[in-house]
């Protein structure tokens, strides 16, 4: 025993910990390990800091870009009926398009689980996005645009403006929506098969 506790550096600290015939030993002899493994534990705790707060800061930015996007209906707009699934529409569209591009510097990059609970409550979403977008063409083609924003003029800049805003983050919802479990189910096989996200 005493030739492997005093080579511990040359022979390194994984043989020594792999051989069964002095694990204590080698713990008490090589205080390095201990170092190595306190470093690497404040390592992954910075990065998991790290990940919750960009993804704070991506959710101060996502709120803010829904504000910048409907203070102008807001301001402009008196019985606006679409709210709620504009911003769902806003919200969804920044940030799975942010999941689906970066996943591995965000929170869900190591949570397997919830990957796969997101891949099974992407069904549902996806019928609601793609039901709304079809109530909201359904209320252009009954009642006419001008019924939104309460005016009969079909070159407003204001009908222009809410339709365009509306299908942009409508249909990037929806398309975001479809490809995000497609990227979960690659994360979940590679962190199976190669440890990658």
């Amino acid at each position: 025993l005493a030739p492997m506790v005093l080579h511990c550096g040359r022979v390194g600290r994984r043989q020594l910990f792999l051989s069964l015939s002095a694990p204590l030993l080698g713990l008490f002899f090589c205080p390095d390990f201990i170092d190595t493994i306190h470093s690497r534990s404040m390592n992954q705790q910075n990065a998991s800091r790290l990940k919750w707060s960009l993804e704070i800061i991506w959710w101060i930015v996502t709120i803010v870009l829904a504000i910048a996007v409907l203070l102008p209906i807001y301001f402009s707009v008196i019985n606006y009926p679409f709210w709620n699934v504009n911003i769902i529409y806003i919200v969804v569209f920044v940030t799975f398009t942010r999941y689906i591009f970066f996943l591995k510097h965000t929170f869900l990059a190591n949570i397997e689980y919830l990957k796969v609970l997101l891949i099974f409550l992407c069904f549902p979403l996806i019928f609601y996005l793609i039901q709304e977008l079809n109530a909201f063409q359904t209320f252009l083609d009954e009642e006419g645009a001008g019924a939104i924003v309460g005016n009969d003029d079909p070159n407003s800049g204001m009908i222009n403006y809410v339709r365009s805003e509306f299908l942009l983050f409508g249909v990037g919802s929806v398309i975001a929506s479809i490809v995000f479990p497609f990227r979960l189910i690659l994360s979940v096989w590679r962190s199976r098969n190669s440890n990658k996200v």
